[in-house]
């Protein structure tokens, strides 16, 4: 039961890190001048730019977080995060970024693998020094 708790809990620190991302790299472009959102969708090359970096660096830490806390149950939190995070840019491509190029559809979709392949890279990468450091 603790085993379990400590997932659901370690998958959801992960989604809300997503989001605290997502925001805070949103109001950073924001100070740059550069913004978006729902009643201004991403037209200029670098509103594209800015969606498409902050969405994925966000893919990429929420995971990286969740697999620090479940280092037992890798595939099943990578499985997880894949799922969510292709319901919510397939919804997203489909409805709200429906009039964008189709060019910029498939790269936000063809980022969501990437962005789970390089967390889990970051994990074991992260592992290997800590395994290293305790051994000194």
């Amino acid at each position: 039961m603790k085993t379990t708790l400590t997932y659901v809990i370690g998958f959801i620190i992960g989604l809300i890190t997503v989001f605290v991302v997502q925001f805070t790299l949103i109001k950073v472009w924001s100070l740059a001048g550069v913004e978006w959102g729902p009643e201004n969708l991403p037209i200029e090359n670098i509103q594209k730019a800015g969606v498409l970096s902050s969405t994925f660096i966000s893919g990429l830490i929420g995971p990286f977080i969740s697999l620090l806390i479940c280092k037992n149950s890798k595939w099943i939190i990578i499985g997880l995060f894949f799922l969510i995070a292709m319901s919510i840019d397939l919804y997203a491509v489909l409805s709200p970024l429906k009039e964008l190029e189709l060019w910029f559809k498939i790269i936000f979709i063809i980022l969501i693998p990437i962005q789970l392949f390089l967390a889990i890279k970051l994990f074991y990468l992260f592992n290997k020094e800590n395994s290293l450091q305790q051994n000194l």
